[in-house]
């Protein structure tokens, strides 16, 4: 898929449930990506929490809301996202991760240095105070 000379529109896909708590710092990591010609498009997934009313405070121009309320999983939201999303390129990531600024404009460098189909990135765990077995 080479895309040199050309800024192609990337959808981020967000499946959410029960992503409140951060879903301000998701947004914030998203909308200060370098890479500039993305749609955002959060999924809520049948949320007990105001989630979905503070994604709607959050809609903007880059930022499209929707919910999935048939089935209660990340691919169904992921599913529900694909089918409002517009862009050329459909990036994933979850409610509770937080891109560096340069995710989506490295991946565009990816596609265009190797020609690829699909790209994947490095993932960095943060851990809490509280560390659990899992």
């Amino acid at each position: 898929m080479a895309i040199k000379n050309s800024l192609p529109l990337v959808s981020i896909v967000v499946p959410l449930y029960n992503e409140e708590a951060r879903l301000h710092v998701l947004c914030t990591a998203l909308l200060a990506q370098t890479y500039k010609s993305i749609e955002i498009i959060l999924v809520d997934n049948n949320s007990t929490d105001g989630t979905f009313a503070l994604a709607k405070d959050l809609a903007c121009e880059q930022i499209k809301v929707v919910q999935e309320l048939r089935l209660q999983n990340a691919d169904a939201a992921r599913n529900r996202g694909l089918e409002v999303a517009v862009g050329q390129i459909i990036a994933f990531t979850d409610g509770d991760c937080c891109p560096e600024a340069t995710w989506i404009q490295r991946a565009i460098e990816h596609f265009n240095a190797s020609n690829a189909d699909l790209v994947a990135g490095q993932i960095t765990f943060t851990y809490s105070a509280r560390p659990s077995s899992a």
